[in-house]
């Protein structure tokens, strides 16, 4: 959740978009209303985004002062006491604003120097420490490395077992936390991503850790298999596929974790080697057969990809990724009762995931699209606000809401107004993944679409070494 909230006028967007990108250097989460969820109420989204503020900088302007949205914002946060202001060119401040300081930043070019913006910072370090401190002045001092370890899934289908993952969870954290060289995440802030469909750098970012470790549990009969991964928080890497394939080089759940790997660098044709192996070590591996299709589906393959999907559906009742995927291969392919099918297992399985936990956002985002399909519109779109609601910084689940949107609800320029934000930041694995995706079909030939996958092309090409 972002820790500042940034008011102020349409006509200076670009002063406050300077002011946030300065501020998000520091580590701050910063949020503008240039983020709103095409599906949400403005009025809504400011007062819930204002509420959960720690600090609000209002930029004071000739036409803020005229502004009821911006007045608005500033006594909401004058009466909450998180109040920073700032004025960007000597605008008279309304009463009673003009009782409190305000900072001077008329002509301010991002000095970091400058009286005025040290004085903006001060404020606001009295209200909110940066929720994602800079990473590299943190490691240099850091005398420890640092671990998140995630709640391990639940893959049994089996709602009771939810507290054996669970425990799993914690008796890991618990014994790692002995270990005097590590400093061990709290087991409340690892247990906030529950359910949700997150980046593992994103955890770490936000948790300031080296590593994630994220595992799932699986029990069948008399026998329980888990599965862990110890993944670096900067670049993603899983650390132990090349060390688990040395000792054990018939560990299905190691090569299929090492296609991963090969698929998210675009090397497919080896990702399919590695699944391959995966598939003839274990045929009845839900993680092998899961990457399987995953590859062939990154490949354009999308017929070859069903099978292995239906295979892992099968193997995981819990899994609810797999029918939803399946969801937009069998619309792609133009089979509207194989879509409905894969839809309804994945509509049942959201619903029982929600019926233990009603906050589970991941689960509300992929069975809203499933509802879209069974012609249910007005349930997927109250599906799709409450996701939002929950979990609104998750750029994955605004992704496939895109999807929805664009593909089985007919509304373009709501899937647009979702894709913006989600491809300014998008990796390269997940651009391969949306330059394939049938789902983007509907919006593939739109200008503003193809605007944004060359910005993000350009972007992630400037960023390679």
């Amino acid at each position: 959740m972002s820790d500042i909230f940034i008011s102020y006028a349409r006509s200076t967007e670009a002063q406050a978009k300077q002011i946030a990108e300065a501020l998000r250097g520091l580590g701050y989460g910063v949020w503008r209303d240039d983020e709103i969820p095409a599906n949400r109420a403005y009025a809504d989204v400011i007062a819930e985004r204002l509420e959960k503020a720690r600090a609000v900088v209002v930029v004071w302007s000739a036409e803020a002062v005229k502004s009821q949205w911006v007045r608005s914002e500033a006594e909401r946060a004058r009466a909450d006491n998180k109040l920073v202001q700032l004025n960007v060119d000597g605008a008279r401040l309304p009463m009673p604003f003009d009782q409190t300081q305000c900072a001077d930043l008329a002509g301010w070019s991002a000095d970091a120097d400058t009286p005025g913006w040290r004085q903006v910072v001060g404020a606001i370090g009295n209200l909110a420490s940066p929720s994602r401190p800079r990473h590299e002045e943190t490691r240099k001092a850091a005398r420890k490395h640092s671990i998140c370890v995630l709640p391990f899934a639940n893959m049994s289908g089996d709602a009771e077992q939810e507290y054996f993952s669970d425990g799993i969870s914690e008796d890991i954290i618990t014994d790692l936390s002995k270990v005097s060289a590590l400093e061990v995440s709290a087991r409340n802030s690892a247990f906030t991503f529950k359910g949700k469909a997150i980046k593992v750098t994103d955890v770490a970012r936000e948790l300031n850790v080296d590593y994630v470790l994220e595992g799932s549990v699986r029990k069948a009969g008399n026998r329980v298999r888990i599965t862990a991964q110890l993944i670096d928080g900067t670049t993603g890497n899983h650390l132990w596929v090349e060390r688990a394939l040395a000792l054990d080089p018939d560990l299905a759940e190691a090569h299929a974790a090492k296609a991963g790997i090969l698929r998210g660098e675009g090397r497919y044709d080896e990702a399919w080697q590695e699944a391959a192996i995966a598939l003839r070590l274990d045929p009845e591996s839900h993680e092998a057969n899961y990457a399987a299709a995953g590859v062939c589906f990154n490949q354009g393959r999308i017929a070859d990809a069903i099978p292995f999907w239906q295979q892992s559906e099968a193997l995981a009742e819990s899994d609810i990724s797999s029918p939803a995927m399946l969801v937009t291969c069998y619309t792609a392919l133009g089979d509207t009762e194989g879509a409905r099918r894969a839809a309804r297992t994945t509509v049942a399985r959201a619903e029982a995931i929600l019926a233990q936990d009603r906050s589970n956002g991941m689960a509300m985002g992929y069975g809203a699209g499933s509802l879209a399909v069974l012609g249910e519109a007005d349930r997927c779109r109250d599906w799709m606000r409450r996701a939002l609601l929950i979990d609104p910084d998750n750029q994955n689940m605004r992704y496939n809401f895109a999807c929805d949107l664009g593909t089985h609800l007919g509304d373009t320029d709501g899937a647009l107004g979702l894709l913006g934000p989600y491809l300014a930041q998008v990796t390269q694995s997940e651009l391969a993944w949306a330059k394939v995706d049938p789902d983007m079909d509907a919006v593939r030939d739109d200008p503003r679409f193809q605007t944004m996958i060359a910005a993000a092309e350009a972007r992630l090409a400037g960023e390679s070494p």
